[in-house]
C-alpha cells in the first residue's frame, strides 16, 4: 500500500485504500476503538481456553465514529453521487460494519472461532476502522468539491469492501457465520414466513415493510425520508412510487439486494429510498406505494398502509428467524414477538410470557431497531419455542418444541419494570399462530401479524 498527500490531495493503491498518517484529534476516538474489556473461559475440545472479549465495547466504538463522520459530512456539506448512490449519511454503511465486527465478536465468545481465526479477523476489522478515521480527517481538511468526492468514494469503497482474511483457520464446530443477519431484519428464508400474495402482477414484488423518518443532518435538514423494502422479483430498472396522503408523490430508484455467499438466505429482496421536502413524516392518513418494474413499464398499486402512530401502537407481529441468529446450516427457527412502543432504549424493556395460564421462563430482554419512526421504536423480544428443521432435529435445550407450544400465550412487555403492554395469541401444533392466512393485497410483510393491519 502506498499513501501521498499534497495539501488536500491524496494518491493511494494497494488493497487498502487511504491509510495516511492519523491526526492527533484522531487518536482519542482509535485509542477507543482498538480497547475493551475481556475475560476467561475455556471452551470445549478442541477449542480450549481463550480470552473472552467484551462485545458491547463495539457500540460504543460505533457510535463514537459515527459522531466522528456526522460531524465530518456536515462541516464539508457532503451531499455528492457516488455511482449510483447518493451518499449523505454513511451511518447505514457503518451500521453494516458495527454489525460485522459485534458478529465476530459473538462469535468468538461462543466458541465458534478458535483465537487464532479470531485475531486474524479482529486485525483486518481494526484496520478498516483506522482507515476510515483517516479518511474522515483527510475529509475534513478538504477545500474544494473534486477532492471531497475523491475521498468520499474512498471512504465508501472503505465501508463496502469484505473483510478478507487469508488462511483462516477452519471452524471446529463445522458451523459458518453469516454476520449480516441480526434479530431486527425482517429475514425471508425462513421455513415458517407467510406466504406471498396469490396474485401480484408480472415481475411485480410485494411491499414487505415501510419506514418514515424525519431527517436529522446538516444537508437534509427539514425533509423526510421513507425506507420501503420488497419481498419478491426485483430488477435494477424498476420504480416505486411513495403516495403522501396530501396526494404528494415522490418516484423512488429500486435497489436489488444481490445474493452474498455467506448469507444465501438473506432478508429483504429490494429496497427503496423515497425522500420528500417536507418536515417531517406525516402522522395521520395512509401511504399509498405503487411499484412499475422496469420488465413491463407497467405501474400497479401495491397497496397502502397506516402512517397513524395508533395504529403502530396496536400492531403485533410474530418474525420467525434463525436460532442461533447468524449460525450456518440452520437446524432452528425461533419465534419473536415484534411491537413499537415509545421506550428509547432496549435494555429497558421486557417480556414476561404464561403458556395456558403457566409462567414460561425467565423475563426475556427486548432488542431494538435504530430507527425511531413517529416518536416510536420497534422492539423484538424471544419467545422460548424453538422450530427444528429436518429430521432428526430435536428443540434447544430449554425451549418448548411446537407440540408443547400449541396453544394460548399471554405475553406482558414492561418498561423499566411497569407493564405496557400485553399481547394475547394462540399457537398451532406446526409453531403459527392460528387464524394466519395469505395476504390479499401486495402488502406482505415477512412477519405473520397479530392483529389485522388497520
Amino acid at each position: 500500500m502506498r499513501a501521498m498527500s499534497s495539501g488536500s490531495h491524496v494518491i493511494c493503491d494497494g488493497r487498502m485504500p487511504y491509510m495516511p498518517y492519523v491526526p492527533c484529534m484522531a487518536w482519542l476516538l482509535l485509542a477507543l476503538l482498538f480497547t475493551g474489556c475481556s475475560d476467561r473461559y475455556t471452551c470445549p475440545d478442541p477449542i480450549g481456553p481463550i480470552v473472552r472479549d467484551d462485545c458491547d465495547v463495539y457500540q460504543t466504538r460505533y457510535e463514537a465514529l459515527k459522531v466522528e463522520l456526522g460531524v465530518t459530512f456536515a462541516g464539508v456539506g457532503i451531499g455528492l453521487d457516488v455511482g449510483d448512490d447518493a451518499i449523505r449519511d454513511p451511518s447505514e454503511l457503518l451500521q453494516v460494519l458495527k454489525l460485522q465486527t459485534m458478529a465476530l465478536c459473538r462469535d468468538y465468545n461462543a466458541c465458534r472461532l478458535d483465537p487464532r481465526a479470531y485475531r486474524a479477523r479482529r486485525e483486518a476489522m481494526d484496520a478498516r476502522y483506522a482507515a476510515i478515521v483517516a479518511v474522515s480527517e483527510q475529509l475534513r481538511a478538504a477545500d474544494d468539491r473534486a477532492t471531497r468526492r475523491q475521498l468520499v468514494s474512498a471512504l465508501v469503497e472503505i465501508l463496502r469492501a469484505p473483510i478478507d482474511v487469508q488462511g483462516d483457520a477452519p471452524n471446529p464446530t463445522g458451523k459458518r457465520s453469516s454476520p449480516f443477519r441480526q434479530v431486527t431484519s425482517m429475514w425471508i428464508g425462513g421455513a415458517h414466513q407467510p406466504p406471498m400474495p396469490a396474485e401480484l402482477p408480472e415481475a411485480t414484488p410485494a411491499l414487505a415493510w415501510w419506514q418514515p423518518i424525519a431527517v436529522r443532518g446538516a444537508a437534509r435538514t427539514g425533509s423526510t425520508r421513507i425506507f420501503l423494502r420488497f419481498r419478491g422479483p426485483v430488477a435494477a430498472d424498476d420504480f416505486a412510487y411513495a403516495i403522501l396522503p396530501d396526494g404528494t408523490e415522490a418516484r423512488c430508484p429500486v435497489r436489488p439486494d444481490g445474493p452474498r455467499a455467506h448469507d444465501v438466505e438473506r432478508a429483504v429482496q429490494g429496497r427503496a429510498t423515497c425522500d420528500f421536502e417536507i418536515e417531517a413524516p406525516p402522522e395521520a392518513g395512509r401511504l399509498t406505494v405503487d411499484y412499475r418494474p422496469g420488465l413491463t413499464g407497467e405501474r400497479h398499486r401495491l397497496g397502502s398502509v397506516p402512517l397513524d402512530r395508533r395504529a403502530r401502537l396496536a400492531e403485533a407481529w410474530l418474525a420467525y428467524l434463525p436460532s442461533p441468529i447468524r449460525e450456518e446450516p440452520i437446524d432452528h427457527e425461533r419465534p419473536w414477538l415484534v411491537v413499537h412502543l415509545a421506550e428509547k432504549r432496549d435494555g429497558h424493556v421486557t417480556m414476561r410470557c404464561a403458556h395456558e395460564g403457566q409462567p414460561v421462563g425467565g423475563p426475556v430482554r427486548a432488542r431494538a431497531d435504530s430507527r425511531r419512526v413517529a416518536g416510536l421504536h420497534r422492539f423484538h423480544l424471544p419467545l422460548p419455542i424453538s422450530l427444528p428443521r429436518g429430521n432428526g432435529v430435536v428443540e434447544l435445550p430449554g425451549d418448548l418444541n411446537p407440540t408443547q407450544a400449541a396453544g394460548r400465550w399471554s405475553c406482558r412487555i414492561s418498561a423499566l419494570g411497569a407493564p405496557v403492554r400485553t399481547v394475547e395469541f394462540t399457537l398451532t401444533e406446526g409453531g403459527l399462530p392460528v387464524g394466519a392466512s395469505p395476504p390479499t393485497s401486495g402488502v406482505a410483510p415477512g412477519w405473520w401479524p397479530l392483529a389485522p393491519l388497520q
